[in-house]
């Protein structure tokens, strides 16, 4: 089961902590880290790093100051400063929207029946599909060879999607499932590339993924 990021609201009851630090300016080391570490602002891992290092800053104007004759710093706790950025931007970065494609018409075998025994028949061979194919999943294996699993898995309901004789009854229907399952075969692609780089942008995938599914269970709902 995949983790649901649902951040929870900042509270100001809690303590300021206190951290040793060398003598060095603030802004010097975060300058030297962006420039270490070829600062991207589409990297959201890097957009929260520097969020707690403006933070640092805007607490410490004059940098650094003795505690117990130790050079400390005062900050935020990071939990609140990582649920506030969550909470501006779960809602955008778990959009579905930005992965799933449109499927055409034109792509489908549509045909016009009104045989309501092939019709039922349809939607018990796409209800067999998703289960059936599903259920080959390998948990086995690190999140890399999961993902790859999952991937292959959609890759398969995806291309048997397409070739389904569709009832112009379920044509909307039809569009729509292959719509989810491409946008979550894509997230699994944005995942395998951000993992590394960007992991918190590569967790905003893993809720869109979460997002993709409640949709499917809604749509399924629907019938």
């Amino acid at each position: 089961m995949l983790p649901v990021l649902q951040p929870t609201p900042p509270t100001k009851k809690d303590p300021p902590l206190v951290l040793d630090f060398s003598k060095t300016s603030i802004k010097e080391i975060v300058a030297q880290e962006e420039a270490k570490n070829a600062y991207d602002p589409t990297n959201a891992t890097q957009q929260l790093a520097r969020k707690i290092a403006e933070d640092i800053l805007q607490r410490n104007p004059n940098g650094p100051f003795l505690n117990k004759n130790q050079p400390s710093l005062r900050v935020t706790n990071p939990e609140v400063l990582i649920d506030q950025y969550l909470a501006a931007n779960l809602p955008k970065e778990t959009n579905t929207e930005k992965f799933k494609p449109v499927i055409q018409k034109e792509d489908l075998h549509i045909v016009q029946d009104q045989n309501k025994t092939r019709n039922d028949a349809y939607l018990q061979n796409v209800n067999q599909l998703i289960i059936s194919s599903l259920a080959k999943f390998n948990p086995a294996g690190d999140l890399s060879q999961q993902l790859q699993s999952l991937a292959s898995i959609y890759e398969t309901i995806i291309q048997t999607l397409y070739q389904l004789t569709v009832p112009a009854l379920y044509a909307n229907y039809h569009q729509q499932v292959l719509s989810i399952f491409s946008g979550k075969k894509m997230a699994i692609a944005d995942i395998q590339n951000y993992l590394d780089t960007d992991p918190l942008r590569a967790i905003f995938t893993l809720q869109t993924i979460l997002n993709l599914n409640q949709e499917l269970a809604t749509l399924q709902q629907t019938l």
